[in-house]
Parts: C-alpha cells; sequence; structure tokens
C-alpha cells in the first residue's frame, strides 16, 4: 500500500484508528473486498457503540427516551426479546415507574416487580396488547427443554439495520450486518420456543393468579 510498517502496526495493536480509504485499500489488497462492508460499520460504531447509562443519563430520562423516538418512527418491524422484564412498548405506567424505582439485579424463575396489583394490572396489559393486529406476542414457557438458544440477554432489532442491547451499565448498539444476522438468527430460535395465543394466555393467567397465592 506504500506506506510504512509502523503505521499497520499502530493499527494492528489498537493504538490508531484506520480510516475509510485504509480500510478500503487494506480490504482490496489482501483479497478481502467483501468485508469491507463489515469493517466500515465497525468504524463507525467504535464510538457509538457502548454507551454507559450514566452519561445519557445526566441529561433526564425524557431527554434520553425523546431522542430515540425517530428511530422507532422509522422502524417497520420491530423484534424485542427479554428475559428479565416486560418490554418497554408493553409497560403500564405502575409497572415502569416500579421498574425505575429498583431495577431487578437477580434474575429468579419467576419475580415480581412492584406491588401485587402493579404487576396483575401489567399482566392484564400483555393479554391485551397481545390482539392487536401488528403484535406477536410470544412466552417461552419455564418447562422448554432442549432449547437450541440459552436465556440472553434482552434486545431490541430495528428492521435490519441496528440491534440494541441493554446490560445493566451500559447500552450496547450493533449495527454490523453480520452481528445483526447473529441475532436475528438467536430472535428466530427463540421465537420458535414461545407459545402464542391461549397458551401464552394461559401462562400469563397462571402468572396473574399467582399473585394472590
Amino acid at each position: 500500500m506504500g506506506r510504512h510498517s509502523s503505521k499497520d502496526s499502530r493499527i494492528e495493536h489498537g493504538r490508531a484508528s484506520p480510516s475509510i480509504a485504509d480500510i478500503r485499500a487494506w480490504c482490496e489488497h489482501c483479497h478481502a473486498v467483501d468485508q469491507t462492508a463489515d469493517l466500515i460499520a465497525s468504524l463507525h460504531a467504535v464510538e457509538s457503540a457502548y454507551v454507559e447509562w450514566r452519561r445519557p443519563e445526566v441529561t433526564g430520562l425524557r431527554r434520553l427516551q425523546t431522542a430515540s423516538v425517530p428511530l422507532y418512527e422509522r422502524t417497520r418491524h420491530f423484534r424485542v426479546y427479554h428475559s428479565l422484564v416486560v418490554p418497554g412498548l408493553f409497560q403500564t405506567a405502575g409497572y415502569a415507574a416500579a421498574l425505575l424505582r429498583a431495577i431487578t439485579a437477580f434474575r429468579n424463575i419467576r419475580y415480581q416487580v412492584g406491588r401485587a396489583p402493579v404487576m396483575a394490572e401489567q399482566l392484564h396489559r400483555l393479554i391485551a396488547v397481545s390482539s392487536l393486529p401488528t403484535v406477536s406476542l410470544g412466552v417461552i414457557p419455564f418447562t422448554t427443554i432442549e432449547r437450541p438458544v440459552w436465556p440472553v440477554e434482552g434486545f431490541a432489532m430495528f428492521d435490519t439495520h441496528q440491534v440494541n442491547v441493554e446490560l445493566l451499565s451500559a447500552r450496547v448498539t450493533v449495527t454490523q450486518p453480520r452481528e445483526i444476522a447473529v441475532y436475528a438468527k438467536a430472535f428466530s430460535a427463540l421465537a420458535g420456543m414461545a407459545v402464542y395465543g391461549p397458551a401464552a394466555h394461559q401462562l400469563i393467567t397462571s402468572a396473574s393468579t399467582a399473585l394472590d397465592a
């Protein structure tokens, strides 16, 4: 490529970042042009991929949520998986408030967010939204065996362009096509383990009944 080896060394050891021109030239010389798009996506995602919650939360949750509205508005196929909490779009006000007061730190087979009336309202809300024509709500039973995918971190897919992963301390934004494909494969497998319609309603009703036990 006509460059000094020290520049390549700095890039290879993470002491410097390559430019888009560097990536294109490198892929061409290595006969790996098919990897150019992924590598450029990686470059664009470096600064925004991992964001600690404390950074955007400094300006308040209202601003944080408002900033994400355009992403939701332009998304036509929204997929979300959660093994710990009810996804945000389906949360009732009471459930969301209880969750914000005390984010669940430990996972159990079945746990309660907020007092019984709050949880009961939230479970009834799940049954209500599951009947919407644009919603497909699946619940993975506890009794599922021989899982093709283990319970993973919660994530949301915005069409095929972006995946948001929520960690305890940060949000990870995935934009690399090959990584998005991994999440799409996982979502398909997880969706295949879930039950829908009356079977899902039965599980939700069972959880609601257990609140009175």
